[in-house]
């Protein structure tokens, strides 16, 4: 990625000056006074770089390792990841561990179990966003704004070495900055699913699936006192952040399926004859709960406990939601060797989304379908190497309406 390069700041302030010049005619004082364009044409002076400072550049570090095998009866597959990369903007950076287990288990002749899962905890850093009760917002957008949108004529540091107000105002840069500080966020995803399929007898096979997708959230964000002092004042401070605070999040989601099959399929003399039946149920639960408080006497201890007494420096909250889906489902096709296919399915479906007494739904489908290409009076055509006319009807629903509409 090309980072734009911007003009020195005394070319910002000749420039800044001329703008306003076109803006306004005849006009005779500027932004820029002559004593501000001398300071900026002096040996002495050096450029803020505040994208140079912003910006760096990040190494990033990640490894893998993979392991499988097996008998004739049972094949696995172990995988471990890492990942490491420090974020090119600084005060962020991010961390990854990916496990994996995947196994195929015959049992016996009739019976196979297959099992696919996940766990990938991780950890990222950024800026800390929290600003009750009161204060200057700041964010990694706002600290790039700042970057490229202030010209070079703004310093970020004072002469000995503080950190400095932009124009008597806030520094992004400084709030975005480890010194500001920190929201750590710890992040777990647990997925996987199990089969078992058993073979009932020829043709006939019962399936039972679990599926499990399961994430957690916990975050601690601190911000921390700061003062921006004058740039060309020694020692006075423009602008204090004066009450620090601590916002700990805990969220999770957790999305469980329950399926039961029953398929039989059978190849006939003239065709080919499938019918599949079954249950299955889908739940979805989140939850989300967060504490936090402000005035801090030591910037050490970062727990809730150790803030301010006073319950209006407190914040709480807390939400969740759910919902179900529970489906009983079936379907037949036959081909008539492969020439003519019939096909009809149907579900109903009940949803916690609706009121229990327009909570089912039913949905039949049919289907049929010629593949006229193996007809004789069209199979000698060249031209045409496939060609099917198909027809179908069905009914569709929608569950996408809000977690509690009703």
């Amino acid at each position: 990625t090309r980072i734009p390069k911007k003009v020195s700041a005394y070319e910002h302030a000749v420039n800044y000056n001329e703008a306003e010049l076109n803006d306004s005619p005849g006009r005779t004082s500027f932004t820029f006074s002559e004593a501000d364009l001398a300071r900026f044409s002096s040996p002495d002076w050096i450029d803020a770089d505040m994208p140079g400072y912003l910006i760096r550049p990040s190494a990033m570090t990640q490894h893998n390792l993979g392991l499988s095998g097996g008998s004739e009866n049972q094949r696995y597959f172990i995988s471990m990841g890492y990942l490491k990369q420090n974020g090119i903007i600084r005060n962020t950076g991010y961390e990854r561990i990916n496990l994996r287990l995947n196994e195929s288990i015959n049992i016996g002749k009739k019976i196979r179990l297959d099992i696919r899962s996940a766990l990938i905890p991780s950890k990222r850093t950024e800026p800390a966003t929290v600003t009750y009760p009161g204060g200057p917002n700041s964010s990694l957008s706002s600290a790039l704004s700042e970057a490229f949108r202030y010209g070079n004529d703004v310093p970020l540091f004072t002469p000995d070495g503080k950190w400095a107000s932009v124009r008597s105002g806030v520094n992004a840069l400084a709030l975005s900055s480890e010194e500001g500080g920190r929201l750590v966020s710890n992040d777990m995803q647990l997925t996987g699913n199990a089969s078992l399929k058993y073979n009932i007898v020829e043709n006939l096979n019962f399936t039972f699936l679990y599926g499990l997708d399961y994430t957690q959230n916990k975050s601690k964000d601190f911000r921390r006192k700061m003062s921006l002092y004058s740039p060309f004042s020694e020692g006075v401070v423009d602008m204090a952040v004066k009450n620090n605070a601590l916002s700990i999040s805990n969220l999770s989601s957790n999305f469980r399926s329950v399926q039961m099959l029953l398929d039989y399929d059978v190849n006939l003399k003239s065709g080919n004859l499938s019918m599949l039946g079954g249950f299955t149920q889908e739940s979805y639960l989140e939850e989300s709960h967060s504490v936090g408080r402000s005035d801090f006497l030591t910037e050490n201890t970062q727990v809730i406990n150790a803030g301010s007494t006073d319950r209006n420096l407190w914040t709480t909250s807390g939400t969740a939601a759910d919902w179900a889906l529970r489906s009983f489902i079936g379907r037949a096709s036959y081909s008539h060797k492969d020439r003519y296919i019939l096909e009809g399915s149907f579900r109903a479906d009940g949803s916690s989304r609706f009121v229990p007494d327009l909570r089912w739904g039913f949905f039949p489908s049919l289907s049929a379908a010629w593949k006229i290409s193996d007809e004789a009076f069209i199979k000698n055509i060249d031209a045409i190497d496939f060609f099917r006319l198909r027809s179908s009807w069905g009914k569709v629903g929608n569950q996408n309406v809000g977690f509690y509409p009703f």
